[in-house]
């Protein structure tokens, strides 16, 4: 009974290894990380966990969070996946290498005449010559075609067994040595370490948005770190000795053994503003040289050092100082401040008695959009410099601007463009500012006047003089009804544009009547403010107003009307700029990339054995009766092709030839 249970123990166990070291389970697992690859590829990787909430909504993020799709390669599946193929393909090779090598070596000298008769290719013969003048013939015939041979002898038979191309064997093993090869080094490039870090409590990511300086040593990562992939971001003229690595909703800061200066950075752009090549100029600073070190790095042109490899990765603002005007558009509306900040900084403003952060964001230099040509088409034009900032309440909610720097003509019209939106994930709404001599001066002044009773009332008095009549004016108790409600018709339109007003009038008008009611204002409302812009001409030293003065009038009209919805106390003017820019490294240490290389190599060389050498073996076998040497010629290849039947045919042809040219 002991031994029944201890062979069924060993059968258990021999079919383990069998299913561990089979095809279908290494086939099953290359899949599996096919399929993660194709993930990790499409799906960016170690991104804030805030972009993937805007992209997937909060179930799906959460839901994709759970099976680690955000950083695939570090995830523990897709680590026990490698694992397990290593060990899979490991047994694979340990249980058939030796088979493959054995076959490679034999040259199957014990096969039989019944066997050899069965093969597809085979040529027969009958000869005068004695079998050891044959046996010599086809000696000479194999080696004539580049095989090795063996002789054997049976009871009343000679035979030569002939083989090439047994090295063909080796690359079933070099591929599977060249994935395990490979595999391994995947893993000496994983984050394996600081996974165990973190699970010991060794390690934990920061998530609190902080300077590299505060942060606490928990969260540093030493400079012995044997693998990390990492960016960094330095502006023209400073310094970085660490990388940021994002984990999960957090990040580490890994620290350098030396520190990187950058000293220049360039960029080529294509006639249309489009970045065409860029590269940067960098000095490594470290204790153990005698000198700092230069080196210029571009695209696919990294800089190696001490095993570690600095890649030109992206560029982007790195601080750019501004100079802006921030207008009023609300209270003490088209008066102006002149603010000097950078990108990267925040200031505060005071507007409606409430306390508003300004951020400035991003700085670009060029902008390449879509502008509609007088023939219709679109061009893809460059606009110039915007600035991107935004606007955070007390509350904390926030809106995101967009202010160019150039006005933009588009379809014969000339403006400012001021984009805002309130969800990162909406196209921004455009505010349309009328260009004058003077940018958008004249706009704020006709905005200053518009908020201004007293200017108002005086163009008020004006347009009823000029519509109703001299006379109208004696009657002063009318006269004051009436700039009144044109008093109160301008400060609804300055308050809620258009949509203001006709809301007033459903309020106050029967329904009947409203149609009529609102047209009237909306003429009432056009004249009071066209005569406040005259007037404003006027004083400005304009002897008369003509079509293009009145053309800008019809853009300011549309701006006010747009302006209430704007969502912000000012509108910021881009003056003048220092531009500097940053370039964005990507520093890795990967002790597994020569494995990997290596690996790679091996798998080359053993596809190539697989597919371009072709095991071929041949048998000679020979026999002496009725005073005659009969042959048969039989060969096999592992690739029933027609190129083998060709080649099997020549063979024949040529022993043959041989034959006969030997007669006696």
């Amino acid at each position: 009974m002991a031994e029944v249970v201890q062979n069924l123990k060993k059968s258990r166990a021999k079919r383990f290894i069998e299913f561990i070291g089979s095809m279908e389970l290494a086939i099953t697992l290359l899949a599996a990380l096919a399929i993660a690859s194709v993930i990790g590829t499409v799906l960016q990787q170690n991104q804030s966990y805030n972009d993937y909430i805007l992209k997937f909504g909060p179930f799906w993020f959460e839901f994709f969070e759970k099976i680690a799709l955000y950083d695939v390669y570090a995830a523990i599946w897709f680590l026990s996946i490698l694992a397990f193929l290593i060990l899979s393909t490991s047994v694979c090779v340990y249980r058939n290498a030796p088979v493959f090598l054995r076959e490679a070596r034999r040259f199957r000298t014990n096969v039989q005449l019944k066997s050899l008769q069965t093969f597809k290719h085979q040529q027969h013969w009958q000869t005068e010559h004695s079998v050891a003048d044959v046996m010599a013939m086809g000696s000479n015939f194999f080696h004539f075609l580049g095989m090795k041979s063996r002789t054997s002898a049976g009871e009343g038979y000679e035979l030569i067994a002939a083989k090439k191309g047994g090295i063909n064997r080796w690359g079933y093993i070099l591929t599977h040595m060249g994935v395990i090869i490979i595999c391994v080094g995947a893993l000496f490039d994983s984050k394996i370490p600081m996974m165990v870090a973190e699970w010991s409590g060794n390690l934990k990511p920061e998530t609190r948005n902080i300077s590299a300086s505060e942060v606490p040593d928990i969260s540093r990562i030493a400079p012995s770190n044997a693998s990390f992939r990492g960016n960094v971001q330095i502006p023209e003229g400073g310094k970085a000795n660490i990388v940021f690595l994002n984990i999960r909703d957090g990040y580490v800061v890994q620290e350098l053994p030396f520190a990187i200066e950058l000293k220049d950075f360039r960029v080529e752009h294509y006639s249309t503003g489009a970045p065409k090549s860029f590269e940067s100029d960098l000095i490594i600073h470290d204790d153990v040289l005698e000198k700092p070190i230069e080196a210029t790095i571009a695209v696919n042109h990294p800089f190696i050092y001490r095993g570690f490899a600095l890649y030109q990765a992206s560029f982007a603002d790195g601080g750019t100082k501004l100079d802006l005007n921030l207008w009023s558009v609300r209270d003490k509306a088209g008066t102006v401040l002149n603010k000097k900040t950078a990108i990267f900084d925040d200031f505060k403003i005071i507007a409606s008695n409430e306390t508003l952060s300004v951020e400035m964001n991003d700085f670009r230099l060029f902008n390449i959009n879509g502008v509609m040509q007088p023939d219709g088409s679109t061009k893809q034009t460059n606009i110039g410099p915007s600035i991107t900032f935004k606007l955070r309440d007390e509350s904390g909610v926030a809106k995101e601007f967009v202010n160019y720097m150039v006005p933009v003509t588009s379809e014969g019209v000339t403006t400012y463009l001021s984009g805002v939106r309130s969800d990162p994930t909406q196209p921004f709404q455009y505010l349309h500012l009328p260009v004058s001599e003077n940018g958008v001066e004249q706009f704020m002044q006709l905005l200053a006047r518009l908020s201004d009773q007293a200017q108002v009332e005086k163009a008020a008095i004006e347009t009823v003089s000029r519509t109703m009549g001299a006379a109208l004016l004696k009657d002063q108790a009318l006269a004051a009804d009436i700039s009144g409600s044109m008093l109160n018709l301008v400060s609804l339109f300055i308050a809620g544009g258009y949509e203001a007003v006709v809301n007033d009038v459903k309020a106050r008008v029967p329904e009947d009547k409203q149609k009529a009611v609102i047209e009237t204002y909306l003429k009432l409302l056009q004249s009071v403010v066209g005569t406040v812009y005259e007037t404003m001409l006027t004083e400005q030293g304009h002897k008369s107003v003509n079509n293009a003065d009145w053309a800008w009038f019809d853009i300011a009209l549309q701006a006010l009307n747009t302006l209430p919805y704007y969502g912000s106390p000012m509108y910021v003017e881009l003056s003048s700029f220092e531009h500097i820019q940053a370039a964005g490294i990507q520093i890795t240490k990967s002790p597994g990339q020569d494995i990997v290389y290596f690996g790679c190599v091996l798998l080359m060389i053993g596809v190539f054995f697989l597919f371009y050498i072709n095991p071929t073996r041949y048998w000679l076998w020979l026999e002496r009766k009725d005073d005659k040497t009969r042959i048969l010629l039989a060969g096999v290849s592992h690739r029933h092709t027609q190129d083998f039947d060709k080649q099997f045919d020549r063979a024949a042809a040529d022993f043959e030839a041989a034959l006969n040219k030997n007669k006696r």
